[in-house]
């Protein structure tokens, strides 16, 4: 018989569960803090739109850079 665990890719001994309280650990993997790919996604391709244009943008490239990784995470 095969274990549950072979049909997922969540980890049970990494970073969350040793430092993290265990009332909150499910709620963090139900976010998939431990697991950003999506993040990722949608971050890069718009690291590299608002390089493309930071002629555009001027001072305020690092301002934008800023807000969309605050809202991208």
């Amino acid at each position: 018989m095969q274990s549950p665990n072979k049909h997922t890719d969540i980890r049970h001994d990494g970073f969350i569960d040793q430092y993290l309280p265990p009332q909150i650990t499910a709620y963090i993997k139900l976010a998939r803090f431990d697991r950003p790919v999506g993040a990722w996604l949608t971050i890069l391709p718009g690291f590299w739109g608002l390089s493309i244009g930071a002629n555009e943008y001027g001072a305020k490239y690092w301002i934008y850079i800023t807000i969309f990784v605050l809202c991208g995470f």
